[in-house]
């Protein structure tokens, strides 16, 4: 709603600016008229407009840490996962990208603090083709150390 507010606040012709807000005021009149019409094309056309404004999923947020899980688009690769620290009261930092091509099973265990580090236990399953079998494994992933 700010965003289309803005739109019409700085609404000049031929202005930077004025294209930018314009983004917010089209993106709901399209996705309005792609879920009427559906179809792939439209699927894919909607996928390319909403993608910049499409919010990633939070998975977990504990201990002043947040994992995302990335939205990665129409036809985009498996689960991409983005780590970050809050800062302040809105800010965040990245601190790390995970990406397993799997989707991964958090619980309010995966991440603790010991010794001045925090780190990140995981399981996944990752698909070994040589002995053609799907086994469960266990992972830890450094997130920060003090």
């Amino acid at each position: 709603m700010s965003g289309i507010t803005l739109f019409f606040w700085n609404f000049k012709p031929f202005k930077k600016i004025g294209f930018y807000f314009g983004f917010y005021v089209i993106t709901p009149i399209l996705t309005l008229l792609f879920w009427l019409f559906g179809g792939i094309f439209f699927g894919i056309i909607a996928s390319i407009v909403l993608y910049p404004i499409q919010p990633n999923d939070i998975e977990i947020e504990k201990n002043n840490f947040v994992i995302y899980q990335e939205n990665q688009g129409f036809l985009g690769m498996c689960c991409p996962y983005k780590i970050t620290e809050k800062r302040l009261l809105i800010l965040e930092k990245k601190i790390k990208e995970i990406n397993l091509n799997t989707e991964i099973e958090f619980n309010e265990n995966s991440i603790y603090t010991i010794n001045g580090k925090t780190e990140l236990k995981i399981k996944f399953e990752g698909y070994q083709f040589l002995e053609r079998n799907l086994p469960e494994r266990d992972t830890i992933i450094l997130i920060k150390k003090e």
